[in-house]
């Protein structure tokens, strides 16, 4: 099993800021599957960091699976394995698109695999263009 991290910060003019942060496991074996193990405590406190709990946060988690898929699209590899652990962000700052950047780059952390050049640029324009759309396509 290898654990990866990865972490979306980008502030671009007035569309504001954008972060999030993931924690995953990719096992190895050949199945592909996408669980979730996270057991944070949600919201407690604007300007705090939130952690999403083992239930609710689904527009996140949603943002971290569509992630994990495009990061193994771009590997040009089938999905293994993966478990997501730790998903962090806040209300006002996260999107799904920005899990599913920072899930993307915890896969190449994960394999040891150095991110293409183009990624950087590409992700943080879909970020930004589709904040409210978590869907990355290849």
């Amino acid at each position: 099993m290898n654990i990866g991290r990865g972490k979306f910060a980008r502030h671009r003019g007035a569309g504001g800021g954008r972060y999030a942060a993931v924690e995953l496991h990719v096992h190895e074996g050949s199945t592909s599957t996408i669980d979730f193990a996270c057991s944070g405590a949600g919201f407690r406190s604007q300007g705090s960091i939130e952690e999403a709990p083992a239930v609710g946060y689904d527009d996140w988690k949603r943002g971290a699976e569509n992630g994990v898929r495009y990061a193994f699209r771009v590997l040009g590899a089938e999905p293994r394995h993966v478990t997501v652990t730790k998903i962090e962000g806040m209300s006002s700052d996260t999107s799904p698109a920005a899990v599913g950047a920072a899930a993307v780059m915890a896969v190449f952390d994960a394999l040891a695999i150095e991110p293409p050049e183009r990624l950087g640029p590409k992700l943080i324009d879909l970020v930004f263009a589709g904040d409210l759309d978590a869907e990355f396509p290849p």
